[in-house]
C-alpha cells in the first residue's frame, strides 16, 4: 500500500506520476489498490481465525464533502451485520489502521484521519462485539501513550474526535427471511455492485 500511496499521492496533492499517467495506467493503479485491500481482508480474517466479510463500493469521480465538527462524534469501532458505513475516501491510512497494522513505513504525510465523506461506502457482513472493541481501544491507547510525542509533533492529540477512530454508520440493509449465512453465500462471488437503491425514512426510494 505504501507503493500505491507514493505513486498516487493525495486526492488534493497527486504526484507527477499520476498527473502524467494515461487512463489505462490510472485504472491499473486503482485496481492495484483494490487487490491490496482484498489481500488485507483475507489475511486479517486468516490471522484472527474469524471470517469478516464486507462489500466496499466506490464511485468514479465522486464528490467529497467536508465532515462537520458534529459528525466526528458518530465515529465508532463497533460493527454490526448489515450496517452501512461511510468509506475512507483519502489516499493514505487513518490512525487506527496505522496502529492495527503496526505500520512503520506508512510515511508521515500518509497518516490521514478522515476529513471528508462521499458516496463511497462499506457494507459489513459480520459483527464486532463490545469485548473486541474494548480490547482494540485498550491496545490503541497503550500504543498512543508510547508514541505520544511523535503523534503530537504530527498534530494529533489523544482523544481528539477529529482523529476519526473508526467509521460512521449511516444506514442498515433490510433482510427478513434469509439467514446471515444465506446472505453471505449469495453475494460471495459478486465482483461489482451495479445498482444501489436507498429507502429514506419516509419509505421513498432514491437510486
Amino acid at each position: 500500500h505504501h507503493y500505491f500511496e507514493n505513486l498516487r499521492g493525495g486526492i488534493l496533492s497527486p504526484t507527477a506520476f499520476w498527473n502524467t499517467a494515461n487512463q489505462h495506467t490510472r485504472e491499473a493503479l486503482n485496481r492495484f489498490n483494490i487487490v491490496i485491500h482484498r489481500a488485507e481482508d483475507f489475511y486479517n480474517s486468516k490471522n484472527s481465525n474469524k471470517i469478516q466479510p464486507r462489500a466496499v463500493c466506490t464511485f468514479s469521480d465522486r464528490e467529497r464533502h467536508f465532515l462537520k465538527d458534529d459528525d466526528y462524534k458518530h465515529f465508532t469501532m463497533a460493527r454490526k451485520f448489515g450496517e452501512v458505513y461511510i468509506n475512507y475516501c483519502e489516499v493514505g491510512k487513518p490512525i487506527y489502521d496505522v496502529y492495527r497494522d503496526n505500520d512503520d513505513i506508512v510515511g508521515e504525510d500518509n497518516i490521514r484521519p478522515l476529513r471528508y465523506y462521499s458516496a463511497d461506502f462499506s457494507l459489513y457482513f459480520h459483527d464486532k462485539n463490545q469485548e473486541e472493541v474494548k480490547k482494540f481501544i485498550s491496545g490503541l491507547n497503550l500504543w498512543w501513550d508510547s508514541n505520544s510525542k511523535y503523534l503530537k509533533e504530527l498534530g494529533f492529540e489523544k482523544n481528539d474526535p477529529k482523529n476519526a477512530i473508526g467509521l460512521i454508520p449511516v444506514a442498515m440493509i433490510e433482510h427478513s427471511h434469509e439467514s446471515e449465512q444465506d446472505i453471505i453465500e449469495s453475494i460471495a462471488n459478486v465482483g461489482r455492485i451495479s445498482h444501489v437503491e436507498i429507502h429514506n425514512t419516509k419509505g421513498e426510494i432514491n437510486e
